[in-house]
């Protein structure tokens, strides 16, 4: 439950955010024109250059999670991440809702957005289902994990149309991600231990090392009799 929780409640609010970046640039209407019929128009060029320049936030996002994964372990990672991302989503609806005609303001709120999506849950969603099950059960437990992550992600991808095409906007998406997240924290805090309480056999304390530090050290297989 706490990893494949975590991971389906991360992929819906990335999933649910991430994919719809053109469409929530193009509500934004950062260097395009609002025609009087309530429409933005700016060019695919300018929707293409602002979303490259969103996306490459990530990349600080996942060398943070990197860098403090082995120092922080994999829950502090989840839960903290969480709760940042709950922080950002909610900054960004209010300053959609108080503030809707200060572009500037909300595609730097959703820089930082994207950025803290590729941090934290990023990494410890995945690599949480390899520390804690045993090497003999290890792959068939990822990939159940693996698939809560799918089933959010299909629910996040779902849910973003007709909620941002209510009279809620996409102001009422971000407040869904934003409960979204805290709701991973919690399951986070209830349901996952911290790295060092799992039981660690030398080959499974190898593949922690390898697989979170990128070391070329690898765990010998188990001989179940």
């Amino acid at each position: 439950l706490g990893t494949a929780g975590t991971w389906c409640l991360y992929d819906l609010a990335f999933y649910g955010t991430t994919i719809f970046t053109p469409t929530i640039l193009m509500r934004m209407c950062i260097t395009g024109e609002v025609h009087p019929d309530g429409k933005c128009y700016q060019t695919l060029a300018q929707t293409s250059k602002q979303s490259a320049l969103i996306s490459a936030m990530g990349i600080p996002g996942c060398y943070a999670a990197v860098l403090l994964a082995e120092r922080m372990g994999c829950k502090r990672l989840n839960t903290y991440g969480f709760l940042l991302l709950s922080a950002a989503f909610a900054g960004q609806a209010i300053a959609w809702m108080l503030v809707p005609e200060a572009h500037i303001l909300q595609f730097v709120l959703f820089c930082i957005l994207t950025m803290l999506l590729n941090f934290g849950p990023s990494l410890g969603t995945y690599v949480l289902p390899a520390l804690c099950f045993p090497t003999t059960i290890r792959s068939t437990f990822h990939g159940l994990s693996s698939t809560g992550g799918k089933i959010g992600a299909v629910i996040g991808t779902l849910i973003f149309e007709p909620i941002s095409d209510s009279p809620l906007g996409v102001p009422g998406v971000l407040w869904l991600q934003c409960i979204t997240c805290v709701l991973g924290a919690v399951v986070s805090t209830a349901y996952l231990k911290h790295d060092w309480e799992y039981e660690q056999s030398p080959e499974n304390h190898s593949f922690r090392r390898s697989h979170i530090s990128g070391s070329l050290e690898v765990a010998w297989p188990v001989q179940v009799d």
